[in-house]
């Protein structure tokens, strides 16, 4: 099975998730000791932030909303 352009995105993202996770968690300690990390600190929070929007916008758009029945 071929993977779509959504689905590569998303698993790309996901990766890119999992090895930043770790390298935030080490400059926040670092962060305590030498202040000027947090610059980079916060690069590393935001490219976070952007993959993980990616991976729900994609998630969002491939996973049928629930409908719910009204009365």
């Amino acid at each position: 099975m071929r993977l779509t352009d959504a689905d590569r995105a998303r698993d790309l993202a996901q990766e890119l998730v999992e090895l930043l996770v770790t390298y935030e968690e080490k400059l926040k300690t670092w962060e305590a000791v030498a202040p000027a990390v947090a610059g980079l600190r916060e690069a590393v929070g935001e490219a976070l932030a952007e993959a993980g929007e990616l991976i729900c916008d994609t998630d969002r758009r491939t996973v049928p909303a629930k409908r719910t029945r009204v009365h």
